[in-house]
């Protein structure tokens, strides 16, 4: 989904900035939110989950994930001071979730 893949945009924000990197994944939470809503309306209702319900809730679940991630990096951003090597730390791993991300795509 492209919004999530937007989403991971906001791992190249500076870490003090954090209403900028919340406004970006709760635009995009609210906008998947609304898509999930819009074809809830047009696919025919079933008593199970069908692969594209556990897409984008994985995809909600992702978005979430980065929510809390840009506000632990804020909090510690502040607690302890900026530091080169927690960015570097940060980028190595938001990195390596949308490798992984993208490589479930690939499968």
């Amino acid at each position: 989904m492209r919004r999530l893949n937007r989403c991971f945009l906001v791992l190249l924000l500076d870490p003090g900035q954090l209403h900028d990197r919340l406004s970006i994944v709760l635009s995009l939470l609210l906008a998947t939110v609304a898509y999930k809503t819009y074809l809830s309306e047009r696919i025919p209702v079933c008593n199970y989950l069908t692969f594209l319900d556990k897409y984008i809730l994985a995809c909600l679940l992702v978005m979430g994930l980065l929510a809390l991630e840009s506000a632990f990096v804020f909090m510690c951003s502040k607690r302890f001071g900026p530091s080169a090597a927690r960015e570097q730390t940060e980028d190595a791993i938001g990195l390596g979730v949308f490798g992984a991300w993208m490589l479930c795509h690939l499968l």
